[in-house]
């Protein structure tokens, strides 16, 4: 279910804002976490790995340590890299 949220936040980023797109992430580091992932392009030289983002902060949520607002909060705070 994470996987499917991860896709809708960054939908919804793609949607508002002009310029990004989904891309698949390439590096020279085998160790790279992005490494072949599905990643959204357009925060300069930042990618914002949405599904890992989701992940995350569902991990979080399941632990109890983060509230419901977070994903709110994340969205303005991956929203100020485009500025």
């Amino acid at each position: 279910m994470a996987v499917d949220i991860g896709i809708y936040f960054g939908e919804v980023f793609i949607k508002n804002h002009e310029g990004l797109k989904w891309e698949q992430y390439f590096s020279r580091s085998k160790y790279h976490m992005d490494k072949g992932h599905m990643v959204i392009k357009g925060f300069g030289k930042d990618v914002l790995n949405s599904i890992w983002v989701i992940y995350i902060l569902a991990s979080g949520l399941a632990k109890k340590t983060k509230k419901g607002t977070r994903l709110y909060e994340l969205y303005n705070v991956w929203e100020r890299y485009l500025e």
